[in-house]
């Protein structure tokens, strides 16, 4: 939907060179465009499934830290990027600005996500062994926690570890699970956690309460993996395509821009004899209109880059913070087609200009 919205977008730009275009039908192509890419990223929010997969309270290391780089970063960045604005430099710059703020925290996100999907792989694992241990030696789910084999959970070693000397300690249970959940960081932890404990807390057979928890934990893991497995090649086509949409809308209108101005000078040059037709009788370069479209670019680079960021991260799901590591991306690749492509565009026409 992108492509065809950028496809019409850049027809009407060359048709500026064949008949004269109003302003009205520049506009209501940019308006089309802009509704087409919304369009398309409400369906994919419509149709994608939404279910929490971290905590709502940071919990995690990485997600304490994405938590405090959101709360100072941003603010920072929208001041330097308001000062950019202000002085007038190229928009590119601003777009490099943002990703180099928003960069870090995706990618602190983006690391925490692939952790938090390790681990709900490994907490079924963990709880149908707590549960068979405990059935089968008749014992408490705390002395079950110190027979487990610890080579089954590699990823969840640490935090199990820590929540058995916690335990041992003599801490209050309920508490030092609780802590045990926050570690993980995961929504999935605390629903299966919550049931495990509860369960046998109300005096539930461990075997069966092990063996049920587990399940549910492995078939929701089993599910989100394969959803991941589509998500993760859309993320990827989505940036590809967004660097040549972005890149061939750039460099079209540019290069147009850049003619009409050389036709504009060429006609102001020319010595005026009666008679004689000018340049403006075999051209239909509307100027006016022709540096409006080109003003709507950086509107419609804003439109795609945050569509192209929204789309794969609600095909994904999980943490919205892992928006800005797509954010971070996409914004890098619109800033240096802004800066490098108009230069590119200028060089093509100099041969001529001389």
């Amino acid at each position: 939907m992108i492509i065809s919205s950028v496809l019409v977008i850049i027809m009407g730009i060359v048709s500026t060179m064949i008949w004269s275009v109003s302003a009205g039908f520049l506009i209501g192509l940019v308006v089309i465009s802009a509704g087409t890419t919304a369009m398309g990223v409400y369906l994919i929010y419509t149709m994608s499934p939404r279910e929490k997969v971290v905590l709502a309270k940071p919990g995690s290391t990485e997600q304490k830290q994405a938590a405090k780089l959101f709360k100072y970063m941003l603010p920072a960045g929208a001041v330097l990027i308001s000062v950019l604005i202000l002085i007038k430099l190229n928009m590119g710059w601003s777009f490099i600005l943002i990703a180099l703020v928003m960069l870090p925290i995706g990618w602190i996100m983006n690391k925490d996500d692939a952790k938090v999907t390790k681990r709900d792989y490994e907490i079924g694992t963990l709880l149908g062994s707590l549960g068979a241990i405990a059935g089968a030696i008749g014992t408490t789910v705390r002395e079950a926690l110190a027979r487990i084999d610890m080579d089954a959970i590699n990823v969840l070693r640490p935090e199990v570890k820590r929540l058995y000397v916690r335990l041992k300690s003599g801490i209050q249970p309920k508490l030092c699970w609780n802590k045990f959940v926050e570690e993980t960081g995961s929504e999935l932890a605390n629903r299966c956690i919550g049931m495990f404990y509860d369960s046998i807390d109300l005096g539930g057979d461990a075997e069966q309460v092990g063996f049920h928890t587990s399940l549910f934990a492995t078939r929701i893991a089993m599910l989100r993996a394969k959803r991941k497995a589509v998500t993760m090649s859309f993320r990827w086509l989505s940036l590809a395509m967004h660097t040549a949409v972005v890149a061939l809308l750039v460099f079209v209108a540019e290069v147009i821009t850049v003619f009409g101005n050389m036709v504009s000078q060429a006609e102001a040059a020319m010595p005026k004899v009666s008679g004689a037709a000018g340049i403006g009788a075999f051209t239909s370069f509307n100027m006016e209109n022709l540096g409006m479209l080109h003003n709507m670019v950086i509107p419609l680079t804003i439109i795609f880059t945050i569509a192209n960021a929204l789309a794969p991260t609600i095909a994904d799901g999980g943490s919205w913070y892992k928006i800005f590591f797509t954010m971070g991306i996409l914004s890098a690749i619109s800033g240096l087609c802004l800066i490098f492509l108009p230069e590119v565009a200028s060089m093509l026409f100099k041969t001529v200009q001389v």
